[in-house]
């Protein structure tokens, strides 16, 4: 009876186990290392949005030039009728 028991048991021990190691938190990174990333991150956050806007102006810029110089080259495709 023992034995049927400690065979039953031994891949509940190791389940139990496994699944304590794996809830263990257990970071590699320093927390000086996450503390100076994140403000990094905080102060640098205004200059990439700023950098994101910058380059959605620029591409519409850019698609617009297409857009006036495709006119230019064809202006049939360019007439606006306008009704009185």
């Amino acid at each position: 009876m023992y034995c049927v028991l400690q065979l039953l048991a031994d891949p509940i021990i190791h389940i139990a186990i496994t699944i304590a190691f794996l809830s263990v938190r257990v970071s590699i990174i320093p927390a000086p290392l996450v503390w100076l990333f994140d403000k990094v991150m905080f102060v640098s956050e205004p200059l990439w949005q700023l950098l994101e806007a910058l380059g959605v102006v620029f591409f519409i810029m850019e698609i617009s030039q297409e857009a006036a110089d495709h006119m230019d080259d064809q202006p049939g495709l360019a007439k606006v009728r306008f009704s009185d």
